[in-house]
């Protein structure tokens, strides 16, 4: 017998102050089937995300997950059902390749909250990062 317990790890924003960190507990293993299907999507040019023998010529062990995904799974991995509007990137690196088959989970951290000016509303600014099995920042 299997009993589930729901677990909640929300952040309450109106208590949130600029350094503020938060962990999400959710990891994602990455897999080539989810690379070919973001190539399919939204396809690249770029052989280092598509060729595994230029990769490997560039010293790398194989073809490198796409930015635009890695930027993606950054801002999804979390995010807040009641947001108006969520996303905007500014100071985007890929510091860290990302392959198939690496696990990756999510950070972030708060770094500024102030309100509209009618009051009704909050802008908040998050550094995020993506961390790979061996914590290295993606």
């Amino acid at each position: 017998f299997i009993k589930g317990e729901v677990l909640d790890y929300s952040i309450n924003l109106r208590t949130a102050r600029p350094g503020t960190y938060i962990k999400i507990p959710y990891e994602l293993t990455l897999t080539e089937s989810l690379s070919d299907f973001w190539q399919s999507s939204f396809h690249s040019q770029d052989r280092i995300h598509t060729s595994t023998p230029f990769a490997r010529a560039l010293g790398l062990q194989d073809r490198v997950m796409p930015f635009s995904l890695v930027l993606f799974l950054t801002s999804a991995m979390s995010h807040e059902d009641s947001a108006k509007v969520q996303v905007g990137f500014g100071r985007c690196i890929y510091q860290w390749p990302v392959f198939a088959g690496d696990t990756v989970r999510k950070t972030f951290q708060v770094l500024s909250v102030r309100n509209t000016s009618d009051g009704n509303h909050s802008i908040i600014h998050f550094a995020c990062n993506l961390i790979n099995q061996r914590n290295r920042v993606c």
